[in-house]
């Protein structure tokens, strides 16, 4: 139910802010080449792992917070979202979620495309 919860929220927020959410997610022809992905980790973090694989799997380039290492970089996460779980990501400026949101963009296909992809 949890799961079903989350998915339903998730959908909402795509739906919620079309535009805004075209441009986070690069489907934007005007801002296709201007993707920007930061994401916030803590060192030992299963689910960092897996979401860094993900976008270097997918040839996305990306700006890596470590949040332990750099302790300043936990009150700039804290000032863009309410979520306290990690990772955080955030496609131009706008926060995703975690690693099963990418997940979930990128099993929608909705992540944006690689330099090497664009034609």
């Amino acid at each position: 139910m949890l799961s079903l919860f989350i998915n339903v929220a998730f959908s909402k927020i795509l739906v919620s802010s079309t535009a805004q959410t075209q441009i986070a997610i690069g489907t934007d022809k005007r801002e296709i080449n201007m993707n920007k992905i930061e994401i916030y980790t803590l060192p030992g973090c299963g689910y960092c792992s897996h979401a860094k694989r993900l976008l270097v799997s997918k040839g996305l380039t990306f700006t890596e917070y470590d949040v332990y290492e750099h302790p300043q970089h936990l009150s700039d996460m804290r000032r863009r979202t309410l979520r306290r779980s990690y990772p955080q990501v955030f496609i131009n400026g706008c926060s995703v979620g975690g690693f099963e949101e990418l997940l979930e963009l990128e099993q929608h296909n909705q992540l944006p495309k690689s330099r090497s992809n664009i034609n």
